[in-house]
């Protein structure tokens, strides 16, 4: 009898799966990390060839969007079933930078703030989107990489009495530019999107990145965000592990979180100028928010935090 009933478990489990393939319906092709509202406050993202696996039995409506397509709400019938997004053209800020003859290249590289100290730093979660804020030049610039400080060891939250340890890991992420709306991360500014595979050793302080191409820098400045898409595995793809997790308390009621995740990142003191801002886009009222506190109760009295990421911007002259 235990054998039969370790077998049911397995079938429950494996009928209760439901995969979804996000496609463009017009190419067919698919739609890679489309995000997957579950509507009950978490979310999923599709990968690479635009499929996930919905595992929670009481979700049958989802919502699908990804920049350049109309949302779509569903129902969830089949063990396997084909969503199909249409294209929607977007509405664009255009951004105009009137350029010398490019004589000379000047080089500006604002460092990333890094420290050691366990009392405040940020614990990443999946899902979770940081902007940060790229301020305007005095010329016409163009903005050409980001670099992100990392803590370089990872603390066990659930664990007692809990420890620190060195942990190497591999996230991806994707990079968008957003306006700057009196201080707040605004619309998407283009069609710029950059993914990355963000990964360390346990010797690491930073990890640059270079981007794909020169973003012009507006005369406003721009937010650079970064969306943490979930653990990747080895190739660099999105892994199937889902980005929260359920727990049972007191043998009858189910919490679920997002899972903590790195990279981590050091926190400061919060300053008057460039602002680190972060937010759930799965959550029903989720908004812009800066970090009031680091992920230990052993914290800084800081009034506000702020994550020091680094970028790098060219003018010509």
């Amino acid at each position: 009898m235990k054998h039969i009933t370790f077998f049911l478990f397995i079938t429950t489990l494996a009928f209760a799966q439901k995969q979804l393939t996000v496609l463009d319906s017009v190419t067919k092709i698919p739609v890679a990390y489309a995000a997957i509202n579950l509507n009950n406050n978490y979310g999923i993202y599709s990968d690479a060839n635009g499929m996930a696996i919905v595992t929670d039995t009481l979700v049958n409506i989802v919502t699908i969007s990804s920049i350049g397509y109309a949302d779509k709400t569903v129902t969830i019938q089949r063990k396997m079933q084909v969503v199909y997004l249409a294209p929607k053209p977007i509405q664009l800020n255009e951004v105009i930078v009137t350029q010398a003859k490019k004589i000379k290249r000047k080089e500006l590289v604002v460092k990333p703030k890094i420290h050691k100290d366990t009392r405040a730093f940020e614990m990443s979660r999946a899902t979770a989107q940081y902007a940060f804020l790229v301020p305007a030049a005095k010329t016409d610039a163009y903005i050409t990489a980001i670099t992100l400080p990392l803590f370089k060891i990872a603390f066990e939250a659930e664990g007692y009495p809990g420890v620190f340890e060195k942990i190497v890991f591999r996230t991806l992420v994707r990079v968008e530019i957003l306006a700057n709306n009196n201080g707040l991360p605004g619309e998407k500014l283009n069609d710029y999107e950059q993914y990355a595979v963000i990964t360390n050793n346990i010797n690491d302080k930073q990890f640059d990145l270079k981007l794909d191409e020169e973003l012009p820098l507006p005369a406003s400045g721009l937010f650079v965000q970064l969306t943490m898409l979930g653990k990747a595995d080895e190739n660099g793809n999105l892994s199937k592990e889902l980005p929260y997790t359920n727990v049972d308390r007191n043998g009858d009621t189910t919490i679920k979180f997002f899972k903590w995740m790195q990279p981590n990142f050091p926190l400061t003191e919060r300053p008057k100028g460039t602002l680190t801002f972060v937010k759930f886009p799965f959550m029903e009222n989720s908004s812009w928010q800066t970090i009031n506190e680091p992920a230990l109760h052993e914290q800084k009295k800081y009034p506000d935090f702020n994550i020091g990421f680094g970028y790098t911007t060219v003018s010509y002259q």
